[in-house]
């Protein structure tokens, strides 16, 4: 088990997490909510960052965007956009971290 307060009293450090997401094929000129859970509860409303990874080398895969559409202490819903004509399936990547 996880115990945020010894961690961050020991170590001085804010507690943070990260993980993966697959979003699944996205269709095309449409987005997709994936939402994650973290693994603990943060004190407050943590600072949430998402990137996405492909190995595509296609230059269509610049039609994506992903952003935090909301985040509470316990997770966070990310918005993957692809403007692109035709489903592409990206993944994600996030980090948690307490402010």
């Amino acid at each position: 088990t996880f115990d945020k307060s010894v961690y961050r009293n020991s170590m001085n450090i804010a507690p943070v997490c990260s993980g993966t997401a697959d979003p699944g094929s996205i269709p095309a000129n449409s987005y997709v909510d994936v939402t994650v859970t973290f693994p603990f509860t943060f004190e407050s409303t943590p600072n949430v960052v998402v990137g996405m990874n492909s190995n595509s080398t296609a230059s269509v895969m610049g039609g994506f965007a992903v952003s935090v559409a909301s985040r509470t202490t316990t997770g966070a819903t990310f918005r993957v956009f692809n403007n692109t004509s035709g489903a592409r399936e990206p993944n994600l990547f996030w980090i948690a971290t307490q402010n």
